[in-house]
This record gives structure tokens, C-alpha cells and sequence, in this order.
């Protein structure tokens, strides 16, 4: 068992082999047998894909919405969660309850399906105590994140001196990050042609405007495929573009709620 630094207490003076299982969590007693149904449960994960103790994590699935944690133990494929705090009353989570963990691991984030199970026999440690509903998925570590969606855009070509140069072109979205965008299009563009974006924003009358510039070209009319355009921000207004991850973020977290089975 791996628990967090202080989850249980401190120990002065020299540990007895009576002392040293209180220290961490479990009393002397020997743990239940696990029936066929729990060996069948079980994750094995890797330990470089276990939530690091006392690390700050995420939980979605519990009653009020998502909230931040700390990891209190970690035992082969249980996990002790600290409670958060709503309305200034700890939430709890009834048994068998399934949840969704999202952490890091050495700045990669992972996520990670969870039920919540009883406290084990002989722990000290209070808290959420849960059991991996399925491995450890490890998710692309970049700068800006990028996530698969369709979005209208209205894109128009611009000349060197920045003015309109053609008429609007409707194209959409295949992924998005804060740092640019993939498109389909009507018709392929040649790579370097500047383009004003009008960027189509869900649940928002606001659209999102930006300048990019088009530094991949995928596809061409010539054999029947639809262009993609790899395009990159040039000018993004600060606020757009905190818009625009904020966007991504509930894209992802509702992608991830349907991958948990949360929704």
C-alpha cells in the first residue's frame, strides 16, 4: 500500500513490526478473499500509469458536477480519493457508484474509469475509496491539444496587404486547438495563402475570428477527395483564443464522460 505523506499520521521513534502495518493503513488482520468476480475486475496497470500520490487530480461522476482531489493511497487497483468539499460538507459517493479520474502522470495526462467500492478492511484512511473499472488511458502530451470536431467556418483569402482578396469560402472543422485548425474545403489552396476565419462557436452568438495561414495541403479535387488544409494562427485575439480552449475542454470532458459511460 502507498499512501500519502501524512494520510495517516506520523510515527516517531523506531517502528515494531506491530507498529510499522498501522503505519500504513492496515491493521494485522489478513485481507478478505477476493471472490472470481473481483480477480475478473481487476486492472492490472502499470505503475507508471497509476495517479502519483498526493498529485492533484480531477473527478467527474460525483453528485454536484466534476471537482478536484487529492490522492490519498494507492493499493495495486484501489485508489483512496480525498472527499471534496461542497457547500462546505464533504461529498460523498454511495457504493458502486462509477467515476472518472483525470490525472498526470510526468506532465502526460492520463484518465481512468472508476467504481467506487467500501473501505477495506484495517485502513485508517478516510476518504473515496474506489477500484479501476478499466486501464489507464494515456493521452497525447503537446502544447495546445488538439480535438477531433465539426464546426462551420467561413473562410476568405487574403492579399499581402491583408485586405479580402476572393469571395467567402464555407468550409468545417475536422480538429481544432489554440494553435490552429484543420479544414475541409471546397477547393485546395496553395500552401502560405493567408486567410481570415470566421469560426462558428457552439451555444455561443459570438463567432470566433482569427487570421491563419495555410501550411499543409492534403487532398485535391483532381481524384474525387475532399481538401484538407492544415492551417495555423497568425492573429488570435487573447480572449478567442481563451474562448476557443474553453470550448475544447468541454468537447473533451463530454467525449470523456461517454467513453466512462457517465452519460
Amino acid at each position: 500500500v502507498r499512501l500519502a505523506r501524512g494520510a495517516v499520521g506520523e510515527v516517531h521513534g523506531r517502528e515494531t513490526s506491530e507498529q510499522r502495518p498501522r503505519r500504513m493503513g492496515f491493521s494485522d488482520q489478513e485481507p478478505p478473499e477476493r471472490s472470481d468476480a473481483d480477480h475478473m475486475s481487476q486492472v492490472d496497470a502499470p505503475d507508471t500509469a497509476l495517479p502519483p500520490l498526493q498529485s492533484r487530480v480531477e473527478i467527474d461522476g460525483l453528485p454536484g458536477g466534476p471537482a478536484l482531489s487529492l490522492v490519498l493511497a494507492v493499493e495495486d487497483d484501489l485508489v483512496c480519493l480525498d472527499r471534496p468539499m461542497l457547500g462546505g460538507r464533504p461529498v460523498d459517493a454511495s457504493e458502486g457508484r462509477r467515476l472518472g479520474l483525470s490525472y498526470s502522470v510526468k506532465k502526460v495526462p492520463h484518465t481512468v474509469a472508476l467504481r467506487v467500492v467500501p473501505r477495506p478492511p484495517g485502513t485508517d484512511v478516510d476518504g473515496i475509496w474506489t477500484r479501476f473499472a478499466g486501464a489507464p488511458v494515456r493521452h497525447q502530451r503537446r502544447k495546445d491539444f488538439r480535438v477531433e470536431h465539426a464546426l462551420p467556418v467561413i473562410a476568405r483569402t487574403l492579399d499581402d496587404e491583408g485586405e479580402p482578396a476572393g469571395d467567402p469560402l464555407q468550409m468545417t472543422t475536422v480538429d481544432l486547438s489554440a494553435g490552429g485548425l484543420q479544414l475541409l474545403a471546397s477547393e485546395p489552396l496553395e500552401e502560405g495563402t493567408l486567410l481570415a476565419l470566421t469560426i462558428a462557436l457552439p451555444d455561443d452568438e459570438r463567432p470566433l475570428n482569427a487570421v491563419g495561414r495555410v501550411f499543409r495541403v492534403l487532398g485535391s479535387l483532381d481524384d474525387d477527395s475532399v481538401p484538407r488544409l492544415g492551417i495555423g494562427f497568425v492573429e488570435i485575439e487573447p480572449d478567442d483564443s481563451e474562448r476557443l480552449r474553453r470550448v475544447l475542454l468541454d468537447v473533451q470532458r463530454a467525449r470523456r464522460r461517454r467513453e466512462l459511460g457517465l452519460d
